[in-house]
C-alpha cells in the first residue's frame, strides 16, 4: 500500500492551497449518465446526487469504539440511525480526483477519502474505462487505540430513471475479486423514460477478497442500523427483482480494522464500474462501449482495473498535478485560482463524452452530450466553446468528435440501417437526442453559418496542428468545399441568422456571426493551402478580406463595435470569435481591433463578470475567457477573479453553470455542460504564441 502512503502524504502537503467552494463537487463523473456529485458544502449535508439534481445515495460511516459517525449522507438518513458526524476539515478538487478529509475530534480518528477517475484526456482506454475508485485512509492521531470499522453502501438510484423500476442485484466472485452488482431488471436500451437518467446497464463495486471485508445486498435501513450498532450486516436479500424504492435494497460493504494503535494508518479501496453494455445507436446500429472491444466479458475488465489500482494511483496524481501546473503557469503564473477553476472544468468535459467502438468502420468514436439545455447528441455549437481544453490536450480525440457529425453530413449513414440523406448546404446543428443519432436534416435547430463557421475553424486548426489529419479530411473536401461556398454566398451580411446564443433571441445581421463567418472563409483558405489548391486558397483568402473591409465599416463606432450592423453605437456585444484570428495565424482583423474589444468589455465588468451584450446583464463564462484570452494578462486575470467569485458565492449549488447573473451569481440556466472547456482558451492562445517564436527562431 505504498503508493497510497505516498498519495496522501502529497495530499497533506497541497490541501492548505485550495480555496475554491465548488457550486457541487463532483464525485463520480465517467460519462453524461453516470456522473455523481455533492450539491453541499460539507458531504454530511445531503445525499450526492446526479448532475440533474437526483439522489444518487452513496452513504459513508465509521464505527469507533461502538460509535457510529457519518462522513457521507444526511442525518436522516433511513431513519436517523447514525446521528452524529465527522467534522469535514478540508477539500480539494483536481482535474481527476477530489479529496476529503475528515476527523472526529473525541477520538482523533482522521479519515481521508478520496474519489478518483482516471479521466485522461490523452489515453482513450483510460478515458471510456467507466471505472472510479474510492480510497480510505484512516490515521489513529491518538494516546490510545481504537477499534475502527468502514462502512460503504450505494442505493440503486444510479441505475434507474425512477424509484418504480424494477431493479435485480448479485453478490459474487470473480479470480480473486468480490463484487457487488446491481440493475434494471428489463435492461432495455433507450427506453425514452429520461434520455438524462439511464436504466439499462450495471452498476459495480468490486473489491479484493480479504479478511474482515463484509459484503452484502439488503435494504438500506437494515443494512445501515446494524452497522451502526456494530451488528453483523443482514444476510442476502433474495426478494427481487422489486422497485428500486422498495425498501431500497442497497450495495454494502463493511471493512473492519480491529484495533488501530497510536499514529498507524489503515488503507483499502473499492473500484466502481458500470457496464452500459450498449452506449450510442448511430441511425439505428447500436455501438458498445470502448471498452468492451478489448475485453468482452465486463469481469475481466473490472478485475484489471481493481488489480492495476497500485499503477493508475501515480499517473491519476501526475496527471492532475501537470494539468495544475499548466493552469498555474497561465497568465504571469502562480495562479491558483485558474488552477481551481480549470481543474473542475477538466473534470466536468470528461463527463460529457462518452467513447465507442465502431465496428462498421473499426474505428473509435467520441460523442459528447449537450447536457441541460436540449440534452442532444454532438451538438456543434457545444462542441466549438467546449474545443480549447480538446485542442490542446489531444487532436486525434477531437477528430474522433468530428467523425460522426462528418459521416452524417457526408451521407455515410447508409451501412449503419437507416439511411436519413442530409441534403443542406449547411453543416448540421447535431445529431440527434441522447443517445438516438436519427435526426432528419428539417428537424434541425438550423444555424447555417454558426454550425458551418465553427466545423471549418476548427477543421482549420486541427489540420494546422497535426499534418497527419489532412488523409482523413481529405475524405471530405467536396464537403468542405460546399460549406465554404455556402459562407462566401450569404455574407458579410448573415441576415435573419441564428447564431449560438439564441437563448437571448434572434439577433439578425449579427455583427460576431459575421466575424465568425469572415474568419471561416479565411479558414477554408488555410484549409485549401494545406491541401496545395494555393490558387483556390488566395480566391477565398481575397473574398475573407473583402468582407472584413465590410464588417469593419458597418459594426464600428465610437470606441467598440455594435451588436448588429443595423443598430445604434449603444449596443455591443463580446466577439469571442476574434479567437480564431491569432489561433489560425489569420491575417484578417487587425490586432487593434481585438485590443479595442476587450478594453471596452472591461469598461462594462460587474462583480462576476461582464455581460453577453448589452441586451442582458448575465453572462456566458466560456465567451468570457475566450474574450479574456484576446487581452492582456492583467485583463485575464479580471476574468479569473469574477468567475472564481461567482463559483464561491452562486447560491444554487448544482455543477458550474455557464450562464448566470453577473450582479447576483444567480444562474439563468445550464448546469455541468461541456462548454466551461473553453476556460482553456488562454493556454490554447499561449501554446500558439509559443510554437510562433519557436518557428521564427
Amino acid at each position: 500500500m505504498h503508493q497510497i502512503s505516498k498519495f496522501f502524504l502529497l495530499f497533506s502537503l497541497f490541501c492548505c492551497s485550495f480555496t475554491l467552494r465548488p457550486p457541487a463537487t463532483p464525485l463520480i463523473v465517467h460519462d453524461p449518465y453516470i456522473s455523481i456529485w455533492s450539491f453541499s458544502t460539507n458531504l454530511t449535508d445531503d445525499f450526492p446526487r446526479h448532475w440533474t439534481g437526483g439522489i444518487t445515495a452513496l452513504v459513508g460511516m465509521l464505527n469507533i469504539d461502538g460509535l457510529c459517525y457519518r462522513f457521507m449522507g444526511p442525518s436522516d438518513m433511513s431513519g436517523n440511525v447514525c446521528s452524529q458526524k465527522m467534522t469535514q476539515v478540508s477539500l480539494m478538487v483536481k482535474a481527476t480526483y477530489t479529496l476529503y478529509e475528515f476527523l472526529e475530534t473525541e477520538s482523533k480518528i482522521r479519515l481521508k477519502l478520496m474519489f478518483a477517475t482516471p479521466a485522461d484526456l490523452e489515453n482513450m482506454e483510460l478515458l471510456s474505462s467507466s471505472i472510479s475508485y474510492i480510497s480510505y485512509e484512516i490515521t489513529n492521531e491518538d494516546s490510545k487505540p481504537h477499534d475502527v470499522d468502514v462502512y460503504f453502501d450505494n442505493s440503486a438510484e444510479i441505475v434507474v430513471a425512477n424509484p418504480n423500476e424494477q431493479v435485480i442485484w448479485e453478490s459474487n466472485q470473480y479470480e480473486k475479486m468480490g463484487f457487488l452488482k446491481i440493475g434494471t431488471k428489463d435492461q432495455i436500451f433507450n427506453q425514452g423514460n429520461n434520455n438524462d437518467r439511464i436504466d439499462w446497464g450495471f452498476w459495480y463495486v468490486a473489491f479484493q477478497i480479504q479478511e474482515n471485508l463484509v459484503a452484502t445486498v439488503s435494504n438500506d435501513i437494515s443494512c445501515r442500523g446494524q452497522f451502526a450498532l456494530k451488528k453483523d450486516l443482514p444476510s442476502f436479500d433474495q426478494n427481487m427483482p422489486r422497485e428500486a424504492g422498495d425498501n431500497w435494497p442497497v450495495l454494502a460493504i463493511r471493512k473492519s480494522f480491529a484495533m488501530i494503535n497510536p499514529l498507524e494508518k489503515r488503507e483499502f479501496y473499492l473500484t466502481i464500474g458500470f457496464n452500459d453494455n450498449v452506449s450510442m445507436e448511430f441511425f439505428g446500429h447500436n455501438l458498445k462501449p470502448l471498452f468492451l472491444n478489448k475485453s468482452p466479458n465486463y469481469l475481466d475488465h473490472l478485475y484489471d482495473y481493481l488489480n492495476k489500482y497500485q499503477e493508475l494511483r501515480p499517473h491519476i496524481l501526475e496527471l492532475s498535478d501537470q494539468i495544475s501546473q499548466e493552469l498555474q503557469n497561465s497568465s504571469g503564473g502562480n495562479n491558483h485560482k485558474y488552477d481551481e477553476i480549470g481543474s473542475l472544468a477538466y473534470r466536468q468535459l470528461t463527463g460529457s463524452l462518452k467513447l465507442v467502438y465502431n465496428d462498421v468502420l473499426n474505428t473509435t468514436w467520441a460523442f459528447m452530450k449537450e447536457i441541460s439545455s436540449d440534452g442532444d447528441v454532438s451538438t456543434v455549437d457545444v462542441i466549438y466553446p467546449s474545443s480549447p481544453l480538446i485542442l490542446h490536450k489531444n487532436l486525434d480525440l477531437f477528430v474522433m468528435i468530428l467523425h460522426p457529425i462528418l459521416s452524417y453530413a457526408n451521407n455515410e449513414t447508409k451501412p449503419y440501417g437507416n439511411f436519413i440523406p442530409y441534403n443542406l448546404p449547411w453543416a448540421p446543428h447535431h445529431l440527434g437526442t441522447w443517445p438516438t443519432c436519427h435526426i432528419r436534416p428539417d428537424e434541425q435547430e438550423q444555424m447555417p453559418i454558426e454550425e458551418t463557421s465553427n466545423l471549418l475553424l476548427l477543421i482549420a486548426y486541427i489540420m494546422q496542428n497535426k499534418q497527419e489529419t489532412k488523409e482523413f479530411f481529405n475524405n471530405y473536401r467536396p464537403l468542405l468545399q460546399i460549406w465554404g461556398d455556402y459562407l462566401v454566398q450569404n455574407l458579410p451580411d448573415p441576415g435573419e441568422q441564428l447564431c449560438t446564443d439564441d437563448f437571448e433571441g434572434p439577433s439578425p445581421h449579427n455583427v460576431n456571426l459575421a466575424a465568425k463567418g469572415i474568419l471561416a472563409i479565411g479558414a477554408y483558405a488555410k484549409i485549401l493551402g494545406l491541401f496545395g489548391e494555393l490558387v483556390k486558397a488566395t480566391f477565398y483568402e481575397n473574398k475573407a478580406k473583402e468582407y472584413y473591409v465590410f464588417w469593419e465599416k458597418n459594426s464600428f463606432t465610437q470606441d467598440h463595435y455594435k451588436l448588429q450592423y443595423n443598430l445604434g453605437s449603444d449596443t455591443w456585444s463580446q466577439k469571442y470569435n476574434l479567437i480564431f484570428q491569432r489561433l489560425l495565424d489569420l491575417d484578417l482583423f487587425p490586432e487593434d481591433s481585438l485590443k479595442k474589444e476587450i478594453d471596452f468589455y472591461l469598461t462594462k465588468l460587474n462583480k462576476y463578470g461582464f455581460p453577453l451584450d448589452n441586451r442582458e446583464i448575465f453572462t456566458k463564462v466560456d465567451w468570457s475567457f475566450w474574450s479574456g484570452s484576446l487581452g492582456t494578462d492583467e485583463q485575464f486575470l479580471k476574468v479569473i477573479d469574477s468567475t472564481y467569485s461567482f463559483l464561491n458565492e452562486t447560491p444554487n449549488r448544482v455543477p458550474f453553470s455557464d450562464w448566470y447573473q453577473t450582479d447576483s451569481a444567480e444562474i439563468k440556466g445550464f448546469q455541468a455542460r461541456p462548454v466551461v472547456g473553453g476556460l482553456w482558451s488562454k493556454i490554447l492562445i499561449e501554446k500558439k504564441e509559443k510554437s510562433r517564436t519557436v518557428v521564427s527562431q
